[in-house]
């Protein structure tokens, strides 16, 4: 039983690391890449590049992401930051050089559910009760005004860089994928059992009718039903 619990409190732990944000300098750093000390990360977690001045005045030079981790240190990619209409980052010609600040999971706290059902989409919310959820009826009413009931990847990242979400949590079948939204990678899974055989598509919000023209249900576009969609969306190849 005490070894039970230190298995599932080891999980917690694990698990619960991946939305902190951690501050850390950035080491060995090249045009495009730089190493930190901070080991044990998952491929596709992102975060910015902070340069401070002397005056104690800051300004964010890039994104970067992690492409490569063990366990002591990780290596990062720097990423051209894309500017959103809501908001404009301000421009430099600095690059990234030692010293500067990394702060990994930068905006993890907000998160957009993609989840096939009302249960499984409050499951989820209780489950995570410190993350802040932007309601998927937003993103739904966008696609309806659109006329898109397929969201794509750019679909999904360019509304998460609009309204500042740094991750997506996608329920496909028994497991919820925890997803970036800046490299679109799956960073964590988590087996979750709940009951989802209604599926509403393209996922469940309480905006109906996406598509106006009825011969292009969500099922007929040629993608495929839920499940399927969302696996091949994000690059799934071991779901059962």
């Amino acid at each position: 039983m005490i070894k039970f619990l230190f298995v599932l409190l080891l999980f917690y732990n694990s698990l619960f690391a991946i939305f902190e944000t951690k501050t850390v300098d950035i080491i060995s750093t090249t045009n495009k890449t730089a190493t930190i000390d901070q080991g044990n990360l998952s491929i596709g977690q992102t975060g910015i590049i902070v340069h401070k001045y002397k005056n104690n005045n800051s300004i964010i030079l890039c994104d970067a992401k992690v492409i490569a981790s063990n366990n002591n240190s990780s290596k990062i990619e720097f990423i051209k930051l894309k500017d959103s209409k809501q908001y404009t980052y301000a421009t430099t010609n600095l690059k990234p050089q030692n010293q500067d600040k990394f702060i990994l999971n930068h905006l993890y706290k907000n998160v957009l559910i993609i989840a096939p059902n009302l249960k499984t989409y409050n499951t989820i919310k209780a489950k995570f009760k410190k993350q802040v959820f932007l309601s998927s009826d937003i993103f739904a009413s966008i696609l309806k005004a659109n006329n898109n009931p397929t969201p794509t990847k750019k679909d999904f990242q360019d509304f998460c860089r609009f309204n500042f979400i740094g991750l997506l949590f996608v329920y496909i079948k028994d497991r919820l994928y925890i997803v970036d939204t800046k490299s679109f990678k799956t960073i964590k899974q988590i087996k979750i059992a709940i009951d989802a055989k209604e599926k509403q598509k393209p996922f469940y919000s309480l905006v109906e009718n996406i598509e106006k023209n009825p011969l292009k249900l969500f099922g007929q576009s040629g993608i495929g039903k839920y499940d399927e969609y969302y696996t091949k969306l994000l690059g799934i190849s071991n779901v059962r």
